[in-house]
């Protein structure tokens, strides 16, 4: 049978390391990063599903004029394995968004997910993801 059926594990063993920086460049940009290294085992030493051993997160961060600000985020996710215990291919994002602050009270956003519109990886196995999603809005805070 190849349905996947979840399970609960009674005890499970992670191993990692987390590495992360920012950095303030030129009194407008703040550059972040992070690498995750993580071993993530079951009580019978079966690696878990899902879990990628290496993944790397970076943010670039421009304050612009008028109370206007921009973010680039990157994502890379390593090989990790499904609930078949095939091995599943990395895969990289690319996420963008811009706010403007109208007032104390409101900002308009706008954000861009997957802005390459990727289609050819996948987070869980056999469910493609959506490709490119664009959000826009006002958030009112009172």
């Amino acid at each position: 049978d190849s349905k996947y059926k979840p399970m609960n594990i009674s005890k499970a063993d992670f191993l990692g390391v987390n590495i992360a920086g920012e950095l303030r460049l030129f009194g407008f940009m703040e550059v972040k990063a992070a690498y995750n290294y993580l071993e993530a085992r079951d009580r019978d030493g079966e690696a878990l599903v899902y879990r990628a051993k290496d993944k790397i997160n970076v943010s670039v961060k421009m304050d612009l004029p008028y109370a206007s600000e921009m973010i680039l985020k990157g994502e890379y996710v390593g090989p990790r394995q499904d609930a078949a215990g095939e091995e599943m291919d990395e895969y990289y994002t690319f996420d963008l968004s811009a706010s403007h602050k109208v007032n104390k009270n409101f900002t308009l956003f706008l954000d861009v997910s997957n802005i390459l519109d990727k289609k050819d990886y996948h987070i869980t196995a056999r469910y493609p993801v959506p490709g490119r999603l664009i959000m826009s809005g006002v958030k009112a805070v009172f």
